[in-house]
């Protein structure tokens, strides 16, 4: 087995249009300034991308770029960054993922991969440490992310699939590997405007092995402690995951409620973390490494299925009136499957259901009704009837037929499950956050609400802090770890 010292600073560049692969060395200068993940990833667009290009164009680029922590058994660093121009926002998208595709990619050898153009038909991608191979994906074309995954089959691989939605160009669909997403932003729209259905790659030929190993062992053993010892991710998000914070929301009154028109509901615990783990019998089913094991897995209509996250069972739940955790745990299913984006799915939900309220658009769909939402969501993935403008977003919707002031967004990106009214350093967050309605872009909402250490409703220096975290942030994304580190790390 080959042994790379550090970073193997190789990047492959693969042009669908002519069916070509060119190596790029990633600079001294570059690596100092930017590291990996998402920082060297748009450097890296920068460079190449034209102002004014399409998103869905041959033209647009999506860099998937693991950090410099991928493969060194760091604790939480199994995670990878995906960088483009969002058909959704028009602006840059980056989003953050777990599952084997960054691990299978950094042990192939490669520092990140960047495709660009469009390939005359459904192709997939076969990554090895020797190069890329181009296959034809025509039989691949139509099926879900589950039903992609099951047919490649490939073993000691990770793998990048996009569903119905991608290839419909929704322009919220997301990219599935295992079952973890790059979800926000339209980047399965962007990979199925190249007619790319998925890119498969076999790692394993590598070791990465870190600089200087002794100082990096106790720095690991350090950190490991501090993660074990910290009262979130050693116990609050270890124990329940990310649906801990509904009962913190909602104790702030920042949980949204049928379109973010309330903060706070009689049956909101129903789908608190408390209640899904003692109903569920949940069991953990993480990134690998990882040391906080936050992700969960349960029974949900007689099946084991992952548990939705605090994202989901907000924005797709409490934000629809929707207090059934069954329900939700269904539609994330669909979700998943289709390859949508779970937020900006439920915020235009949210917004088709306020539209139709107030007489703007017609629609069954209603608030505290779970009725004609699955079907939408098919709809949505396949651009049918109504469907086919809900696949624009919240903005798009919302221009067309009046009710701007309802469509609960920023630069297009819907805003996660978090009111703003309640937490005005996490409001000014979501307003700057580079790729709009960001909640990870500095999260403040955990200092003002759930640890008391910053007045929620006051403005003093909350510009300080947003633009402190927003840095500190995008440093984490670029190394790249798991943004909940920050916790033991800072705490």
């Amino acid at each position: 087995m080959k042994e790379i010292i550090g970073t193997s600073n190789r990047i492959l560049e693969v042009d669908l249009s002519g069916s070509k692969v060119d190596i790029y060395e990633v600079k001294p200068r570059e690596r100092r300034l930017y590291l990996g993940g998402k920082g060297l990833g748009l450097k890296l667009l920068y460079d190449r991308l034209q102002p004014g290009a399409d998103p869905l164009g041959e033209e647009n680029i999506l860099a998937f770029m693991p950090g410099v922590l991928m493969g060194t058994g760091a604790p939480c660093s199994a995670r990878f960054a995906a960088v483009t121009k969002s058909p959704l926002t028009g602006i840059m998208a980056a989003s953050s993922c777990g599952g084997p595709f960054g691990m299978n990619l950094k042990t192939a050898g490669w520092d990140g991969l960047l495709v660009r153009g469009k390939a005359a038909r459904p192709t997939s991608l076969f990554v090895t440490s020797e190069g890329v191979e181009f296959r034809h994906a025509g039989e691949l074309w139509g099926l879900d992310t589950t039903e992609t995954q099951a047919k490649l089959d490939e073993k000691r691989t990770g793998m990048l699939v996009i569903g119905p939605a991608g290839e419909n160009l929704v322009r919220f669909a997301n990219i599935a590997t295992g079952d973890r997403f790059l979800g926000r932003g339209g980047m399965g729209a962007v990979m199925g405007s190249k007619n790319l259905k998925a890119i498969v790659v076999l790692g394993g030929a590598c070791k990465i092995i870190p600089v200087d190993q002794p100082a990096f062992d106790r720095l690991k053993k350090k950190a490991t402690a501090y993660i074990n010892q910290n009262g979130i991710t050693g116990g609050l998000y270890r124990n329940l995951g990310t649906p801990a914070n509904v009962a913190l929301s909602l104790k702030g009154n920042i949980l949204p409620v049928n379109n973010f028109s309330d903060g706070t509901h009689a049956q909101a615990l129903q789908i608190s973390g408390e209640e899904t783990k003692k109903n569920r019998e949940t069991s953990h089913h993480t990134c690998k490494p990882c040391t906080i094991l936050c992700g969960k897995k349960g029974k949900f209509g007689g099946e084991e299925l992952p548990s939705p996250e605090y994202e989901t069972v907000t924005i797709l739940g409490s934000n629809l009136g929707v207090f059934d955790i069954e329900k939700i745990a269904e539609w994330n299913r669909i979700c998943g499957k289709m390859g949508m984006d779970t937020i900006s799915t439920g915020g235009t939900l949210a917004w088709v259901m306020e539209a139709a309220q107030r007489g703007l658009v017609r629609s069954d769909l209603k608030f505290g009704s779970p009725d004609g939402v699955s079907q939408a969501l098919l709809n949505i993935a396949h651009k049918k009837g109504f469907g086919e403008e809900m696949a624009q977003g919240s903005r798009a919707l919302s221009e067309k037929y009046g009710g701007t002031s309802f469509a609960m967004h920023v630069k297009g990106l819907e805003i996660a499950g978090y009111d703003p009214r309640g937490s005005f350093g996490h409001g000014l967050a979501y307003a700057v956050a580079n790729r709009g309605g960001c909640h990870l872009s500095a999260f403040l909402v955990a200092q003002e609400v759930f640890l008391h250490l910053l007045r929620p409703h006051a403005v003093r220096a909350k510009a300080d802090y947003v633009r402190f975290f927003e840095s500190l942030n995008n440093c984490v994304n670029s190394l790249q770890s798991c943004l909940f580190t920050l916790f033991p790390y800072l705490l």
